[in-house]
């Protein structure tokens, strides 16, 4: 029992001994933790293109099938080139002459007729509601321009061998022939002139004659020193050209001049004379005018661009076919958009920008005219309510209503239609 013993002590002592070596001895280091490996970024799927709207392909323009002209009684220059027009596009052109000009006006105003032709002293007329004008239904309205129709030279005609060979010739005692039924002559055309001279009307001496040839006889035979000339290539001048000439008339050479003369007659144009007759005396600066075909602010600015186009890039198959057709060029409506009183068609605006020919400036004369013609446009319907609730009948053979109207226009600043020298 006592060798048991000493064993199991012998045993317990071999295991301290064991624990002792095992306690000394460093723990086993950890296995290391393995680095996670990287969760790969996915790579995004590319959203597709988005595809282009396709271009809306234009809808063609479509021609109405008939066009109403409102002309005067002179229709030819009109059925010429419309002619054309209606062989190129299959359409019906009905040229309405119409001789009383507020009347004519008033078609086109309405929309009875598509469009007609006006010159500066046209324009005048009805937007200043000058005596037959002055109607209730007409005065002025929103007329807008489409392209230039003619060109009309006037002038001062004088004996050939007369002592008034410039403006400055024109001296007090000078004779100048009127006539019966000559409109707006003695206190517009004939005044101006005296005005650029610095002469007095009251120093003049006025000649009468019965109708415009006999005044432009007086001229010839040497009983008035000046005529006026109203269309220096008409017929009824032909058979004094030889025998006389005209003034030359060049507001560059006398600014202060023609200021003068232009505060009596403001619509009046200066260019030199144009017409192949008489011979002798174009290229002669004077006076004179474009005209253009007019329309009113409502017609469809589509069927106003197409006109516009048609006009210019046809113009070689319409320009011979009547004498005042070769003025219908793109040239001459830059001019018109440059120098008349009236405001440019929207479609015909249209048509300028995409020729190039249609500036900021432009852009400025635009809004005056349009501002100016509308100033008329809303004082002549109120004139006419007030004289209306004051008695006054509305009607251009009432003296009283065109007093009425007249002291209207001076108190409310409505200024006279004139023509500008550009831009």
């Amino acid at each position: 029992m006592k060798g048991t013993f000493k064993l199991a002590i012998a045993g317990i002592a071999v295991m301290l001994v064991a624990v002792i070596v095992l306690a000394g001895c460093p723990a086993p280091a950890p296995a290391p933790t393995p680095t996670p490996k990287p969760t790969p970024t996915a790579t995004p799927t590319p959203a597709p293109a988005p595809k282009p709207s396709p271009t809306p392909t234009p809808t063609p323009f479509t021609w109405p099938k008939n066009i109403t002209v409102i002309a005067s009684t002179s229709t030819a220059q009109w059925i010429a080139f419309t002619a054309i027009m209606q062989k190129e596009l299959g359409i019906t052109v009905s040229v309405v002459p119409q001789g009383t000009s507020s009347l004519r006006y008033q078609a086109v105003k309405d929309g009875e007729g598509l469009m007609t032709a006006a010159a500066p002293s046209d324009y005048s007329g009805f937007i200043e509601a000058s005596t037959t004008q002055a109607t209730k239904t007409g005065g002025p309205w929103q007329v807008r321009m489409i392209w230039p129709y003619n060109v009309s030279n006037s002038a001062y005609m004088v004996r050939k061998d007369s002592a008034i060979k410039t403006i400055a010739d024109i001296k007090p005692g000078v004779k100048i022939a009127n006539f019966a039924g000559s409109g707006a002559l003695p206190t517009t055309q004939l005044p101006a002139i005296l005005a650029w001279a610095n002469v007095d009307p009251k120093d003049a001496v006025f000649v009468s004659a019965s109708n415009y040839a006999g005044s432009l006889q007086l001229v010839k035979d040497g009983k008035a020193d000046i005529a006026f000339v109203v269309g220096t290539a008409s017929a009824t001048v032909l058979p004094y050209a030889d025998d006389c000439t005209v003034i030359p008339i060049d507001p560059a050479k006398d600014p202060e001049g023609a200021k003068r003369f232009l505060s009596v007659w403001p619509v009046a144009g200066f260019m030199p004379i144009v017409g192949d007759q008489p011979a002798a005396w174009k290229g002669i600066p004077s006076t004179g005018s474009l005209g253009e075909i007019i329309t009113r602010e409502q017609t469809d600015t589509a069927l106003v661009y197409n006109l516009a186009k048609w006009l210019d890039t046809n113009y070689d198959k319409y320009k011979d076919t009547y004498a005042d057709c070769k003025y219908m060029t793109l040239d001459n409506m830059v001019k018109a958009a440059a120098t008349m009183p009236v405001p440019v068609h929207d479609g015909a605006i249209q048509y300028l920008k995409e020729k190039g020919k249609w500036t900021a400036a432009n852009d400025a004369r635009q809004k005056a005219n349009i501002d100016f013609l509308t100033k008329y446009v809303n004082g002549y319907q109120d004139a006419i309510k007030k004289a209306e609730a004051a008695g006054i009948k509305v009607d251009p053979g009432n003296k009283d209503w065109l007093a009425f109207w007249a002291k209207y226009k001076t108190d409310n600043k409505l200024t006279p239609v004139k023509v500008f020298t550009g831009l």
